[in-house]
């Protein structure tokens, strides 16, 4: 847990420059990878109410960057679709 509070603290997300807080949506899993095991983080944002969608959106993420600059994460966005079809996934390294 204390994993996934760090991260929510230095995640960053917002739909036309407002904030959309984020909150844990399963267990934290670990994953083993060739080049050694990831944590793996189920968050859910919830965005502002709008009349439409945002024109916006944007992401800081900066967790680690203290004691190693050279740390990424590995995000895969879902988007909820307010209009009935299927949710859309994008991938980001």
């Amino acid at each position: 847990m204390k994993c996934a509070t760090s991260c929510l603290g230095r995640l960053l997300l917002s739909a036309d420059n407002q904030a959309c807080p984020w909150s844990t949506s399963a267990p934290m899993l670990l994953d083993k990878h060739s080049d050694g095991t990831h944590a793996v983080l189920s968050l859910t944002a919830q965005c502002p109410a709008a009349a439409s969608a945002p024109k916006t959106i944007s992401a800081n993420y900066s967790l680690f960057f203290d004691v190693d600059p050279s740390h990424r994460g590995l995000p895969y966005w879902y988007a909820r679709p307010t209009n009935g079809s299927r949710r859309q996934r994008c991938a980001a390294p």
